[in-house]
């Protein structure tokens, strides 16, 4: 035999080796088993617990390592909007109700003692008994001198949660069973008081410069400069959450203009030379860079990239999907991203383009964790796919095995590089609760359900009986509404039968209510379409592009040769989810070769569509979706 010849095989051999070789293998069990989410959350519900103040209402946050308190006279508002968000997160992955009274606690202090009656928005701190008071610390400012975006985000992601979870329209008084736990606004009410207040007093209509100011007067004069934290921060605390519960065009148009942000201020920064590394995370009203503010967390980053994923989620429009993976893809390839030990770093300067702290920090593990899963699963490249579920593996692991405390309960804040010192052992602070170790274990309990495994979620709200009929549609998580539908509901452990499982709709009659256990699971191929993918000789079907699409999208496909030379017979036809045919795209005969299709959805609805191509013998049919 040629030894040419059995050099070439050997080479193709060890090539396609290499490729199922550099195919990631998934490590962490948390990705692996997504219900161990579900333990690491009731385990930081439970933690916290301890912390909630009979005397006074309201959540310490002043925690240590040991789970002593520090501080008593202070309370941190931020931390119970953050432990409103992880019990309303708690029951919703188990169903048990008490945490629903330990949300509703904390929020309850954020209600009473949080907005400022004077000028409208929220305060950040007061003392143990719900004053607004001088001389706590340096964050006194934050009360007193001017009001920070922060803060006024922070205030609603709780409540966005328990409106998840609960409708927003809990009569508390006679779900407590205790008059005194009535309130003259609804959870609702307070989640919509801050989004208008953040509207009217923080948002820069004007067209070029459209977002969120970052700062204002304390009776809201001023407002002033833009950055990451009223992009970021908007959107992970209330944009997106705001979004799903309600579908308001003009609160998506906000959510898609804070998207907008990120792809053509934070992320387009990457290209001005001033910056050598990440991006610029400050800038004035006009959206041009405070070179003064180049000390930077890699957090940031990461958080931006999972944000405008989630906004591709709601609107696949290809910049948002293009402007994660520029800032992903960054971190990877320039040394933001830790591949001996896993995770990102901590800080970096973007003037001197150097890592100044590559400390593994909790809520940065995190933003690696989420970001990579989401990237993951909305990438084409197998290449990225990759790249970025590494990320996600390695993050999250490097979580839950060096951040979380296995001994004395809750999370640290922080360790050094490769996770054997604990660096900062706080587990509460003025900031936080550790909210974000439950966000992430929620995303990861959702994200890894659907996009790795492809197997159910379950989730549970409690809809309080009203005197009218309700039609509730759920809204799980940002992902395209025509690949998840509900599979089954019960209603206090009996068989509930009255919603729409592709719509995800509950009919709920009049004067019924309770615990309801909701089974979600994505579309299944109807059985008309044939799912398996033969390959025959050289003749292939790939996913069309872009996908979801508006109202164009690409087909690319290759003709392989036959026996007797002469030309394939070639059809490619589209049908709806049915198995209607609403379009033919190809009926004729060509050669070997590579070809591409043009689809126009105009004048089709919104939904699932399958695309069948036939050459011969060959026969392969792929699903894409139509989004208006």
């Amino acid at each position: 035999m040629n030894k040419n010849f059995i050099n070439i095989v050997l080479l193709v051999f060890l090539f396609n080796l290499s490729i199922v070789l550099g195919q990631y293998n998934i490590q962490s069990e948390y990705l692996l088993h997504p219900e161990k989410n579900i333990d690491y959350i009731v385990d930081e519900a439970e933690y916290w617990k301890q912390f909630y103040d009979q005397e006074y209402g309201g959540f310490f946050s002043f925690v240590d390592a040991d789970g002593n308190i520090t501080n008593q006279d202070v309370k941190a508002l931020c931390p119970q909007s953050r432990l409103g968000y992880a019990y309303a997160r708690a029951f919703m992955v188990t169903g048990d109700t008490t945490y629903l009274h330990y949300a509703h606690r904390a929020l309850k202090f954020l209600y009473s003692h949080g907005w400022d009656e004077a000028n409208g928005g929220w305060y950040f701190t007061t003392n143990r008994s719900g004053e607004v008071v001088d001389g706590q610390g340096w964050w006194d400012k934050w009360n007193t001198t001017y009001k920070e975006a922060f803060q006024q985000h922070y205030a609603l992601l709780g409540i966005g949660a328990l409106c998840d979870a609960t409708g927003g329209d809990i009569d508390w008084g006679e779900f407590l069973d205790n008059p005194e736990e009535n309130g003259t606004k609804t959870d609702w009410d307070w989640l919509m008081q801050g989004y208008d207040l953040l509207m009217d007093k923080m948002w820069d209509a004007r067209q070029d410069f459209a977002g969120h100011y970052d700062v204002a007067d304390v009776d809201w004069n001023n407002p002033r400069d833009k950055g990451f934290t009223p992009v970021g921060d908007a959107m992970t605390t209330n944009a997106v959450i705001l979004y799903l519960l309600n579908r308001n065009p003009d609160i998506k148009n906000r959510l898609l203009t804070l998207a907008d942000n990120i792809v053509d201020h934070l992320a387009a920064s990457m290209d001005d030379p001033r910056v050598k590394f990440g991006f610029a995370e400050v800038y004035n009203s006009d959206w041009e860079i405070n070179t003064d503010k180049h000390k930077n967390l890699l957090g940031h980053v990461y958080k931006a990239a999972w944000c405008v994923s989630r906004a591709y989620m709601v609107d696949p429009q290809e910049k948002y999907r293009l402007a994660a993976q520029k800032l992903l893809n960054h971190m990877w390839d320039d040394g933001g991203y830790d591949k001996e030990y896993g995770g990102p770093y901590k800080k970096y300067d973007y003037e001197s383009g150097v890592i100044t702290d590559s400390s593994k920090n909790h809520w940065t593990l995190e933003q690696g964790a989420l970001s990579g899963l989401i990237n993951y699963y909305i990438a084409e490249d197998d290449g990225l796919k990759d790249i970025y579920l590494q990320m996600a593996d390695e993050s999250i692991d490097f979580y839950m095995e060096n951040i979380r405390d296995f001994v004395n309960g809750g999370s640290f804040s922080e360790t050094n590089r490769d996770g054997s010192e604990v660096t900062d052992s706080n587990k509460g602070n003025v900031f936080g609760a550790n909210y974000h170790g439950t966000e992430l274990a929620y995303f990861a309990y959702l994200y890894s359900s659907i996009f790795l495994k492809d197997t159910t979620v379950t989730l549970y709200y409690y809809f309080q009986p009203k005197n009218e009929e309700r039609k509730i549609t759920l809204y799980p998580f940002a992902f395209p509404d025509e690949k998840l539908q509900i599979k089954e509901v019960t209603l206090n452990d009996t068989l509930f039968l009255n919603f729409e499982k592709e719509k995800r709709l509950l009919t709920i009659a009049s004067g019924i209510g309770g615990l309801f256990k909701v089974i979600y699971e994505t579309k299944k191929t109807p059985s008309f379409v044939n799912t398996d993918k033969p390959y025959i000789g050289d003749f292939r079907l790939y996913d069309n592009y872009p996908n979801p699409f508006n109202p164009y999208t690409i087909i690319k496909y290759t003709v392989g040769s036959t026996n007797s030379g002469e030309r394939n017979k070639v059809s490619m036809k589209v049908f709806d989810a049915l198995g209607r045919q609403v379009a033919i795209l190809v009926n004729k005969r060509q050669a070997p070769g590579t070809y591409q299709a043009r689809f126009n959805g105009a004048g089709l609805p919104s939904g699932v569509y399958y695309y069948r191509l036939k050459c011969g013998n060959y026969s392969q049919t792929n699903k894409m979706i139509l989004i208006r």
